[in-house]
């Protein structure tokens, strides 16, 4: 259907399409970004629990949207709500106990921020004395809540409400946003949810599910505004996720296209003043008001077009309606005079039928010399270059999802340990999340459970040998066996299964550990991927774990549970079943010297943890020795020395030669014992068990050298 509009970009459409598929906006490509989103969600808000904090972590932007490319180059959006500091629009959703806040909007107020009344914690009414610190009285004797005590925080490049800081990566720049929640769909917006939609865009039942979310209150006044100190903006940035989530392919690539064109053209003009959420608003406004069937991909360019028309008649009016509450110009804060003009002098120009010249002039991703490739051949031209781009895109996307899993791991373990909270905690946030009509953040919390729960397990076991020490018997455990064999198959590949491993050879279960054992060696295959949660640790890619992820597309599940090697990490807590070698790693902290400077995440040093690949390898030597199977044992020492010399990509060295170093105390070498032990200070002076080592075998040392001079005989 033509809708009047001329069929002569038809083709062109169809190649620009194409062209954006390469670069990673095909559905499944919007999914998996989509499903990175969810799982860094999930991660950072157990994080939080953890912690002990109420607060929910949420990551926005255009990855979270499913709206980017690689060139495009788009930052992280990390929203932290303080859950606690609820803000309410009625005296009846008050919260015992808690910050609440009471959203109020005057005359003075300009249309989108409003303030925040302080209320009592322990009665529902607003307070009318001053003696809250963040508070001020206003002419109005009002209570109000400053927004300035949220932007003052103590990470650096604070700018607005936004605080700039690189990401876990080091790579991509994260914007962390501290807000409260409005638990209530705002009275302010309200006509947002109540006006006409000729097309139906979004759905009634769309806004009711999206009406629950309320919205956010970002501390952030408005530029002109003489009381901005306590002014405070409302944010929709959880319903414009939604919205962007349900775009169709040719709406999604439209909002692509004019981020493109805002950061080719326009972003070296006025720099960052015309923002891409000015073309996102722009595209919510043209899918509520434009009839469906013309978002197709054979008008994908003129779909471009219309928006731009659309962004140029706002900016030649000076006035760019919010989405959601349209009475706040978008422009009042950054756009107006010279800039504003200049911005519609481009914009202009780009719609006076030359759109495909300027389309043809985009670098970001190859788009533009692409587009004239195609036109020029008549045809689309697949190029390798876009494709391997695409490819590790989705390579970094699945290792950043499989490396959050086990930072994640470690801080539940190290909460739990440090009593910061318990199993039931976890567990009960866990399933509430699985629950979410989000699947993103159901299927990721599915991820993060099963390792919540054969924790524990192995916590309970323990606790039994434990209390029991004399009444103990080994049936105990064979109940348990089964349901510890079906809970270890949702996660990784190696470091639940090895625990059991070592928890049964603890118990003298040595057949049970033989067959388990022989099923992580088997699967301890070269297309393993070994990843550490501890620190920064460099991962080694290779050629087998690339074609499960490229070519055969395997899930982030399957990843997980057939290539994924995460370290083997103990607690204090299961103390009875951690073998006696991994015991003295409790103590690295106390084995540091005084005054030491530590670094910021030192958590996984108050536990025992080991590389998977090394620990497979000591392991075997335990289990050989319990089962008299001398060669195999041998094999094992020489397979984790070969390990410890040759890997360059191992994590947590030190333990390796720790581990190495009581096999040769085992087999009553105790110079071999030295010298790993000293290797392994070598490699970590501080926090490391080696000199707890050290001080046992020293005595021993010194009697043998006191012996071998008392008995030298004297030369003839």
């Amino acid at each position: 259907m033509s809708y009047g509009w001329s069929s002569s970009y038809v083709s062109e459409s169809y190649f620009l399409s194409h062209i954006l598929d390469d670069a990673g906006l095909t559905p499944d490509d919007r999914q998996k970004m989509i499903y990175f989103a969810g799982v860094l969600e999930t991660v950072h808000t157990v994080h939080s629990i953890c912690q002990g904090w109420m607060r929910s972590i949420y990551f926005f932007g255009s990855r979270s949207e499913g709206a980017t490319t690689p060139d495009l180059h788009s930052d992280i959006d990390y929203l932290i709500c303080h859950e606690d500091r609820p803000v309410i629009t009625e005296l009846s959703q008050w919260i015992p106990l808690q910050d609440n806040g009471f959203l109020i909007s005057d005359e003075n107020t300009h249309p989108g921020y409003v303030k925040i009344q302080q209320m009592h914690h322990d009665k529902p009414e607003i307070m009318c004395a001053c003696n809250e610190p963040f508070c001020i009285r206003d002419a109005g004797g009002r209570v109000l809540r400053l927004s300035l005590d949220y932007v003052q925080r103590k990470l650096e490049n604070v700018s607005g409400p936004a605080e700039t800081r690189p990401w876990d990566t080091g790579v991509i720049s994260s914007d962390y946003v501290t807000c409260r929640r409005c638990i209530q769909w705002p009275p302010l917006a309200e006509n947002w949810l109540l006006r006409r939609r000729p097309f139906n865009w979004p759905t009634c039942a769309q806004l009711q599910e999206m009406k629950k979310y309320g919205c956010f209150v970002v501390p952030i006044g408005h530029t002109h505004s003489l009381s901005r100190n306590v002014e405070w903006r409302l944010s929709f940035t959880q319903t414009e996720r939604d919205l962007v989530r349900m775009f169709n392919d040719t709406q999604v690539k439209v909002f692509v296209v004019l981020k493109m064109i805002k950061t080719s053209f326009i972003k070296p003009v006025v720099g960052d003043t015309f923002s891409t959420y000015h073309c996102k608003v722009c595209v919510f406004w043209m899918a509520e008001r434009t009839d469906p069937r013309i978002w197709k991909t054979e008008n994908l360019i003129m779909c471009v077009l219309m928006c731009l028309k659309c962004l140029y008649q706002w900016l030649a009016a000076g006035f760019c309606p919010d989405y959601f509450v349209p009475e706040n110009n978008l422009y009042d804060r950054k756009l107006y005079g010279s800039t504003l003009a200049s911005v519609r002098k481009l914009i202009g120009a780009i719609t006076e039928k030359t759109v495909l010249l300027w389309l043809k002039r985009i670098c970001l991703d190859d788009v533009g010399e692409r587009l004239k490739l195609c036109i020029e051949k008549g045809m689309f031209v697949p190029q390798t270059t876009a494709t391997e781009k695409r490819n590790e895109e989705k390579l970094v996307r699945e290792i950043g999802i499989l490396s959050n899993v086990p930072v994640t791991r470690k801080q539940i373990l190290f909460s739990l340990q440090t009593k910061q909270t318990d199993h039931y905690k976890i567990m009960t946030s866990l399933r509430s999340m699985m629950q979410s009509t989000q699947h993103v953040t159901a299927r990721a919390a599915e991820i993060l459970f099963p390792f919540v729960q054969i924790n524990e397990r192995f916590y309970e076991i323990a606790k039994i040998i434990e209390n029991n020490a004399d009444g103990y018997t080994p049936e105990m455990f064979k109940s348990m066996f089964t349901e510890f064999m079906e809970v270890c198959k949702k996660t990784d590949v190696t470091s639940e299964k090895l625990k059991l491993v070592g928890a049964l050879i603890c118990i003298s279960q040595t057949e049970k550990a033989s067959v388990l054992f022989g099923n992580v060696e088997e699967t301890l295959k070269p297309h393993c991927l070994p990843i550490c949660g501890c620190y920064e640790f460099i991962m080694r890619r290779n050629d087998d774990f690339t074609e499960k992820v490229v070519t055969e597309n395997w899930t982030t599940e399957e990843l997980l549970q057939k290539c994924a090697a995460y370290c083997v990490m103990y607690t204090t807590l299961e103390m009875p079943i951690v073998p006696k070698a991994m015991r003295m790693e409790f103590f690295r902290i106390s084995a540091t010297p005084a005054n030491t400077k530590a670094n910021t995440d030192i958590s996984w040093r108050h536990m025992a943890v080991a590389d998977s690949r090394a620990y497979v390898h000591f392991l075997k030597y335990q289990l050989m020795s319990k089962i008299g199977k001398e060669k195999e044992k041998e094999e094992a020492l020489v397979n984790l020395m070969g390990f410890i010399a040759h890997d360059q990509y191992q994590a947590h060295k030190e333990t390796s030669y720790n581990l190495l170093g009581y096999c040769w105390m085992e087999e009553g070498n105790l110079d071999e014992a030295f010298w790993c032990f000293a290797r392994s200070i070598e490699v970590r002076p501080i926090h490391n068990a080696a000199m707890w080592h050290i001080c046992t075998i020293l005595p021993k040392l010194v009697n043998d050298m006191e012996v071998n001079i008392y008995t030298r005989q004297p030369h003839s």
